[in-house]
């Protein structure tokens, strides 16, 4: 069938829908659209009912006179029916179904792709009876999809004698991608998400944007995910870091009136505690910059700052930010929805005054102007104020992003956000167009250039001055210039990533000129990898991390520049974990921290390789020998006190009151150990990473099984649960009584001379 012919059958279709349900006309239709199934043995298209069933209802739900049921309370019918299975929907399931969503109508059906062809096989219910409305076979070119399903959605608004304005029209018809392997990235995002495969679901639609950045529908729904990702995270860490804090405050003795105050803001933060949702968000914002500070006001610093973990408060910090923002911003615009340190803050205490510095947070969350904003004349412009992102960006390590765990590119769809939150506010065009520039060059800087052009040429028609657009054009004119290097050169990979990792676009055309890559590139991308350190001239602020299979890493100490990742695909994501040491006397530990959630019980897997690539060089530009020796690798847990400071004894001296101690499973040549790992020395020289005095460690081997790991590439798989850790490498199996007092930070340890990479890190940490 043509695509007229298509477009005519679904026409007729609809038309019969409406003169069969008469009654329907007019009135407010709540329509429930379940997912399309495949009926073809091609398994891997199943995901496109799911991306059909998105782009219907959302066109439907910008009719005014349409009640469009959320595709999540579907899923969750869907899934507890099994409806899914085979796409068949009976007069009595019809009926129940619809009854249990709400609806008067619901729309089921199939889909077959063969070749370069499309057919759906589609019923509608009256949900009244359960009477079948429809039931049609409707056949056309698969490239056409969005042109069929415009077409239908256009039908079924007329059919139902809704008459929509010059500009509501518009919206509907707007069309979400015309590129079908985009619509394909993003149906397989919105089925992955379901399966709660979250980062594999984040990566299929940040594919779908990448192939259109006019996609709108994927870059929403992005957002959303994202949204509903840091939500269910950060729940889930604010309950594990807390009940950490908590355990930890219940020794303090010389800080008594802050860890009071402390525990009083937690039980007003607690979600069983049934009070006023300002009044929690207004003790997680005081609990949040309290923590996220604790370090940073060297002229008034709290007894708990001197007593806790620094490392562990910032992770903290970092779960009461994010449990934050996501309740906040849902509020909005009741309340402001950024969290930011300030060099001011501090816990309220004694614990008699936190009611009333409770008063005056909800105040300015309510006001618009929680921190370092000041009082507007407004509220508006307070809030405006708050959304700015800008200031944020100067000093990383107090970069609201970073407290989220965000990687470059979801820091500028962060920021993209913010931006939509102040034009749903009503901001100002100098407002909006600076914000715009600022989204554009971090899009850019990205790598990001489809939609980096798609907003300066948003932000060209907004402008009034001849010269201001002539500068836009200008960089209009340079993404196309890099795109095109980048499309030619047979290094793009190479290419873009150092466009991420150095913002740079300077010499990106005379590197894609260059058939094979230079070693000047390779060296400056070794150094580039580099794990990111924190600012230790202030001592303050959230750490930096690269993300390694999805989870934040964190590099608790090296030696002077021992580690670096693989291939970024992100200023702050990668694949692998590099270490590599040539000299052998720098004997300092490398340890690392994942998740930076204290965990009693972990499960972890990785890939461990031995071979260095040949194109490797270290951050410090240097190559390695071509078998490059052995270093020890080994995954730590239960690691406390990482970094706390030093105690006044009796004689007015400092000691290490509480010094670093951890666990260690050690993979060896011929076997495998469980070690305990104790502080013996700080302030040595050397060493890079979050801890502000670098240490060294004495080891005492609880036990050793024998094993042949002699093999270039390990696959592991460790299992810490009640009181044994069982280690699986390579197929042979161990395991090791551990002590029932573990909780603590778990990650990798490296040491001795040589390369060795990380990768394929999977973590189900309980």
């Amino acid at each position: 069938m043509t695509r007229g012919g298509a477009r005519a059958a679904l026409a007729a279709i609809v038309i019969a829908i409406f003169v069969r349900a008469p009654e329907a006309r007019g009135a407010e239709l709540h329509v429930a659209v379940l997912e399309f199934v495949n009926a073809s043995p091609e398994r891997e298209l199943d995901s496109l009912g799911k991306g059909l069933q998105s782009m219907v209802t959302t066109d439907l739900a910008q009719v005014p006179s349409f009640k469009l049921v959320e595709r999540a309370r579907l899923h969750d019918i869907e899934s507890e029916l099994r409806l899914g299975k085979s796409g068949l929907v009976d007069k009595a399931t019809a009926a129940r179904v619809g009854k249990l969503l709400g609806a008067t109508h619901l729309v089921a059906g199939t889909f077959t792709v063969v070749g370069n062809q499309m057919r759906i096989d589609g019923r509608l219910f009256a949900v009244a009876d359960g009477s079948v409305l429809l039931a049609e076979k409707i056949e056309g070119e698969r490239d056409a999809f969005f042109e069929l399903e415009k077409s239908l959605v256009g039908k079924i608004i007329d059919a139902a004698g809704v008459k929509l304005s010059a500009k509501e029209r518009g919206v509907v018809n707007r069309v979400h991608t015309v590129d079908y392997e985009a619509f394909k990235s993003f149906s397989s995002g919105v089925a992955l998400f379901d399966e709660q495969k979250y980062e594999e679901a984040i990566a299929a639609l940040r594919a779908a944007q990448s192939r259109d950045a006019d996609f709108r529908l994927a870059t929403v729904t992005l957002a959303e995910y994202q949204q509903i990702l840091t939500k269910v995270r950060g729940r889930a860490d604010e309950l594990q870091t807390t009940e950490a804090q908590l355990q930890s405050l219940a020794v303090q003795k010389g800080a008594r009136d802050e860890t009071d105050a402390i525990r009083k803001l937690y039980a007003i933060a607690d979600r069983k505690s049934g009070r006023d949702p300002i009044d929690r968000l207004a003790a997680l914002y005081l609990l949040a910059v309290a923590y996220g500070n604790i370090d940073r006001n060297l002229n008034d610093t709290t007894e708990l700052a001197k007593l806790e973990d620094r490392f562990a408060l910032q992770r903290t910090a970092d779960a009461l930010v994010q449990s934050y923002w996501a309740e906040a911003v849902e509020l909005f615009p009741r309340v402001a929805p950024v969290v930011r340190d300030q060099f001011d803050a501090k816990l309220p205490h004694p614990p008699e005054t936190v009611d009333d510095a409770l008063a005056r947070l909800r105040k300015a969350l309510l006001g618009g102007f929680p921190d370092n904003c000041r009082p507007e004349s407004n509220r508006e412009r307070a809030l405006l104020c708050n959304l700015e992102w800008n200031s944020l960006r100067d000093d990383p390590v107090r970069d609201f992003p970073h407290r989220l765990h965000l990687d470059g590119l979801q820091t500028a769809e962060l920021h993209m956000h913010l931006y939509e939150l102040g034009v749903k506010l009503g901001a100002p065009p100098e407002w909006r167009q600076k914000r715009m520039r600022e989204l554009a060059e971090e899009l850019r800087g990205a790598g990001a250039l489809d939609r980096s052009t798609a907003l300066y040429r948003a932000l060209a028609g907004s402008l009034t001055s001849a010269e201001d657009v002539r500068g836009v054009a200008h960089e209009i004119e340079t993404n196309r210039s890099v795109a095109e290097s980048l499309a030619r050169a047979p290094q793009k990979e190479l290419l873009r990533e150092k466009l991420q990792l150095s913002g740079s676009v300077d010499d990106v055309a005379s590197l894609a000129a260059e058939r094979q890559p230079p070693p000047a590139l390779l060296r400056s991308l070794g150094k580039l990898r580099a794990f990111p350190t924190t600012g230790h001239s202030n001592r303050s602020g959230s750490d930096l991390y690269v993300i390694v299979g999805g989870q934040p890493v964190w590099v608790l100490q090296e030696g002077w520049y021992t580690l670096t990742t693989g291939p970024r695909t992100d200023a702050l994501r990668a694949d692998s974990i590099r270490f590599a040491r040539l000299d052998a006397a720098d004997t300092l530990d490398t340890m690392l921290v994942i998740e930076g959630v204290p965990r009693r019980d972990v499960h972890l897997e990785l890939e461990v390789n031995y071979d260095a690539p040949p194109d490797f060089y270290n951050a410090r530009e240097e190559r390695l020998p071509a078998r490059p020796a052995r270093p020890e690798v080994g995954v730590l847990f239960g690691a406390r006190d990482l970094d706390c400071d030093k105690q006044g004894d009796a004689k007015g001296g400092k000691v290490v009151a509480r010094p670093m101690r951890a666990h260690l499973l050690a993979l060896r040549e011929d076997g495998i150990e469980l070690v305990d790992v104790a502080e013996t020395e700080r302030g040595v020289n050397g060493g890079l990473g979050v801890l502000r005095e670098a240490k060294r460690f004495a080891r005492s081997v609880r036990t050793r099984q024998a094993a042949d790991l002699r093999a270039r590439k390990l696959a592991v798989v460790v299992d810490i649960a009640g009181d044994t850790a069982s280690v699986r490498v390579n197929g042979t199996s161990a395991s090791f009584k551990v002590p029932a007092e573990r909780t603590g930070f778990y990650g990798l340890q490296f040491n001795g001379v040589g390369y060795v990479e990380v990768r394929g890190i999977k973590t189900g940490a309980k």
